[in-house]
């Protein structure tokens, strides 16, 4: 839990490995639960929030139940990953021939998909669930909010609302891993300040922690 004094914390969690993942398919809003090598390498996150909240998919749920065992879950669908149309369920190398991905990509994937999203509109989308959920937490008076959510949910986030200011694949983070903020309204306006990274996959914190051992610098910001 963070010990900082002062305002609200808010964690932004992606959610463990599922075979889509492994496989390195799009899931978007397909609903693929947690492989077993993603549940095996979960593990709980050391603190208690009381409420996580998750996106739709049973995904963030199945992580969140791991990382947080005794929590209150409240689903948030806004908070779903990209949908990705006909992209979803493919790999890139399956679709490499397809001129509809090629050009996607070559638009650096911020057109829409066939049957799918385009990126403003799934940063609009996301970025509305979360002022719902951080305007919630703050009626409440909650001094941390736990969002178990998707990795591309989570790049539209932090792109949109953290400082000091990144671009949207600056905050790609791997699963069971993510980033922790503080909560700062500034001129009517919701921004977030980057405090550090957080991993609760555990044989990435055991890498990180041979590193320490070692004396030598780890990726924990």
């Amino acid at each position: 839990m963070c010990t900082e004094a002062g305002g609200m914390y808010i964690y932004l969690i992606r959610h463990g490995e599922t075979g889509h993942n492994r496989d390195r398919r799009y899931q978007g809003q397909i609903d693929v639960p947690l492989s077993g090598e993603g549940k095996a390498g979960l593990m709980r996150a050391g603190f208690e929030p009381g409420i996580v909240y998750v996106s739709g998919l049973v995904r963030t749920l199945q992580t969140a139940e791991l990382l947080f065992p005794d929590a209150e879950y409240r689903s948030v669908p806004g908070l779903n990953e990209m949908d990705f149309g006909v992209f979803d369920g493919r790999s890139a190398v399956e679709l490499e021939k397809d001129i509809a991905y090629r050009e996607w990509v070559d638009n650096n994937c911020e057109s829409a998909c066939p049957g799918g999203e385009d990126m403003a509109g799934f940063i609009k989308r996301v970025s509305a669930a979360f002022e719902e959920v951080i305007g919630e937490c703050l009626l409440q008076k909650r001094k941390e909010a736990v969002i178990v959510t998707h990795g591309g949910t989570i790049m539209a986030l932090a792109s949109a609302f953290a400082r000091p200011e990144r671009g949207f694949y600056d905050w790609i983070t791997g699963n069971a891993a993510g980033y922790l903020f503080e909560y700062e309204p500034s001129g009517g306006e919701r921004s977030l300040r980057f405090i550090r990274s957080v991993n609760y996959n555990r044989e990435q914190a055991l890498a990180v922690d041979s590193r320490s051992d070692r004396g030598g610098e780890t990726d924990q910001a």
